[in-house]
C-alpha cells in the first residue's frame, strides 16, 4: 500500500470534479476502461477565506494503471483560486484538466500507459484503443 506522499509523486494527472461528476465519469467510463478507485482519500484544509475553512478532498483512481487525482471542494466556503494554486503547489508538473475535458486526462493516461508495459506501441494507438475498449 502507497504512502500519501507516495500517491502525490506517482499521480500523472489531475480532475477537479464533485462526487457526482466522479461518479458520473466513472458510469461512463469503467466498462471501456480500467478504473478503479483507490479507497484511501485524504480531506485538506487548504486556507480561509475569513473564518471559514477552504477544505478539499483528494481521491485517486487508477486508470489503466495511471494514477489520477479528483479534487473535489468541499467546504461551504470555496476559493477557487486558492484550490488552484494548491494543485499547483502540490501536485507540480502535473496537468490539471476539469470534468468537461476529461478526454484530454485519457490522453495522459495513454501516453503513462505506453511509457511502461506496452513500449512497442505508440501512445496514439493505444489511446485510439482506449476509446474504442479494446485491450
Amino acid at each position: 500500500m502507497l504512502t500519501e506522499k507516495e500517491k502525490f509523486e506517482q499521480t500523472k494527472a489531475v480532475v477537479v470534479a464533485t462526487d457526482a461528476e466522479k461518479n458520473f465519469l466513472w458510469l461512463m467510463w469503467h466498462n471501456v476502461l480500467k478504473f478503479e478507485q483507490d479507497n484511501m482519500g485524504c480531506v485538506y484544509t487548504i486556507g480561509h477565506m475569513g473564518k471559514e475553512p477552504v477544505v478539499v478532498s483528494v481521491f485517486w483512481y487508477l486508470i489503466e494503471d495511471v494514477r489520477v487525482a479528483f479534487v473535489d471542494p468541499i467546504s461551504f466556503v470555496v476559493n477557487y483560486q486558492m484550490i488552484e494554486k494548491w494543485i499547483a503547489s502540490s501536485f507540480p508538473s502535473v496537468q490539471k484538466f476539469e470534468t468537461n475535458t476529461f478526454s484530454k486526462c485519457l490522453d495522459v493516461v495513454a501516453k503513462n500507459w505506453c511509457n511502461d508495459e506496452n513500449k512497442k506501441m505508440t501512445y496514439k494507438k493505444i489511446y485510439d484503443m482506449l476509446l474504442r475498449g479494446v485491450k
